[in-house]
């Protein structure tokens, strides 16, 4: 519940991580509706529960759970490039990664090997996002240290 009525469901990801898990995105940019609808399920879809916080006004084409990190998302934006949560979701943050303003993100794959995210945009050709690491790797015990 929440999404609007006849937004259309872009993409649905389940997690590789835990079972009944799932993620999906609404858009309803058609409607003129250009809000974000991200929502999560962790009961096979019985519920879902909004996870919109950060993200801009802009109707959500993809997310996607990285498949080394539990809970770390990638969203991909009709017109406000891409943004990443580490905690499931429930913050976001815009990852802009010099892709061009104002991008459409349309589609998000990983390349494990590399720990890589390839990005399918909307007129704007193919961008690779190389050695995710740095974000992966990312947590509150690294937030807090002092800087050396």
């Amino acid at each position: 519940s929440g999404a609007p009525e006849w937004a259309r469901v872009y993409n649905v990801t389940v997690s590789p991580f835990h079972a009944g898990t799932a993620y999906a995105a609404f858009d309803a940019h058609e409607l003129g509706n250009n809000h974000a609808y991200v929502y999560r399920t962790s009961d096979y879809g019985k519920s879902w529960a909004r996870i919109s916080n950060g993200l801009p006004d802009s109707s959500v084409e993809v997310v996607r759970e990285d498949p080394d990190h539990a809970g770390l998302l990638f969203a991909g934006t009709l017109s406000a490039g891409l943004y990443y949560s580490r905690d499931d979701g429930a913050h976001w943050q815009a990852l802009h990664a010099n892709l061009p303003g104002g991008v459409s993100v349309m589609d998000l794959t990983f390349v494990p090997a590399s720990h890589s995210l390839v990005l399918a945009t909307h007129g704007r050709g193919i961008w690779v996002l190389d050695n995710l690491r740095p974000i992966e790797d990312y947590d509150a015990a690294i937030a807090k240290a002092p800087l050396h």
